[in-house]
């Protein structure tokens, strides 16, 4: 039997072609399904940063230790000497910004002088140094201020409070205290907050011992969420999720179904071909022995016959011959069986041939 005419073979390109399709499908359909229709994505809208920076020289008498003509003398030492300090100026700078620049910062610096006596009391000068606000940049202002502390007026302070109370601390620090005020009046990205800041000199007899740190800063996010639609590539188009969803499953049962429907009728065409091709095959073999060929419902066989099997079907006509009987043709009772018998009964024996074993 040949099943590989044309058509056949068109018939069987076009059930691999649905079927590639259908796993195509299949792939992208699974991929639209785990991907998210929505996606959600946290973003930076604005950043506030605020800072207070410190920073001070201090001008000494000519002396034997620092002869005249020397330089003032920075932060880093641990202390300076009370007997040959002229001066401290001191500077502070205050910066408050927002990024990106899509409203003015509004703020104000404010300075305090202190004299304390760590866990017993503390006292405010009336010294209160002035400040300056710089030129404003966008989305940026700041603060300076320059002043010369009042380290005789401190001391004096505290003196008197310790006479006063009749109690003499072991230590007595000058504190200068800061504190950065920040609003956002355009915008609820940011509440008002401040900054606070403090440095100090501890004033221990002929020695002043500066504390604390130079820099403070603070910084604060605000993010929003954005949401947006998600999208799957698909032959150089960008398709939302829930579309590509519909699309690709849609495609996917319709060459599912194309590829059933192919198979089906390929099936249905190759076992009618072989039938058509048994039954040509039977008709052609009857009218070759039209003559010798005597068509017969069923045979019942004796108990104790002998039967042969003739090797072929012109055997089978030699045995008629010889023994001058009819061939007896038996259909098979099932019309999908493909065998037909040939007998040939000689008294008790039982010649036959059997055509489309196989």
């Amino acid at each position: 039997m040949k099943n590989n005419r044309p058509d056949n073979i068109l018939l069987i390109v076009l059930i691999a072609v649905f079927a590639v399709l259908a796993l195509y499908f299949a792939v992208l359909a699974v991929s639209a399904l785990r991907a998210a229709p929505v996606l959600q994505q946290d973003a930076l809208e604005a950043a506030k940063n605020q800072s207070i920076a410190f920073d001070y020289r201090v001008y000494t008498v000519p002396s034997l230790l620092y002869p005249e003509g020397t330089e003032p003398l920075t932060p880093g030492m641990a202390g300076y000497f009370a007997n040959v300090t002229e001066k401290i100026e001191f500077t502070i700078n205050g910066e408050l910004s927002v990024d990106p620049a899509v409203e003015e910062p509004q703020g104000d610096l404010e300075v305090r002088l202190l004299v304390r006596s760590e866990g017993l009391w503390e006292k405010e000068l009336a010294f209160v140094p002035p400040v300056t606000v710089l030129q404003p940049e966008s989305g940026v202002v700041k603060f300076s201020s320059v002043f010369t502390l009042p380290l005789q007026e401190a001391e004096e302070l505290a003196e008197a409070i310790s006479e006063e109370l009749g109690v003499h601390p072991r230590e007595t620090s000058f504190v200068i205290a800061c504190t950065l005020l920040s609003s956002f009046p355009q915008t609820d990205c940011f509440s008002p907050d401040e900054l606070v800041a403090e440095y100090s000199f501890l004033l221990k007899g002929s020695v002043i011992e500066p504390q604390g740190e130079l820099l403070f800063q603070e910084a604060e996010n605000a993010n929003k969420t954005i949401t947006q639609v998600n999208y799957i590539s698909f032959w150089g188009s960008a398709l939302e999720i829930p579309r590509a969803r519909v699309l690709f499953l849609s495609l996917l049962l319709l060459f599912l179904a194309a590829t059933g429907i192919s198979l089906f009728y390929w099936h249905k065409k190759c076992h009618r071909s072989l039938a058509d091709e048994w039954t040509l095959k039977l008709k052609r073999f009857n009218k070759r022995y039209a003559s010798r060929i005597v068509k017969a419902g069923e045979l019942e066989f004796p108990e104790g016959a002998c039967k042969i099997g003739m090797e072929s079907f012109k055997e089978l006509l030699r045995i008629a011959d010889e023994r001058e009987r009819p061939v007896l043709q038996v259909l098979p009772k099932n019309q999908e069986e493909k065998i037909v018998h040939y007998y040939v009964v000689d008294g008790e024996i039982l010649y036959f041939y059997r055509m489309g074993d196989g």
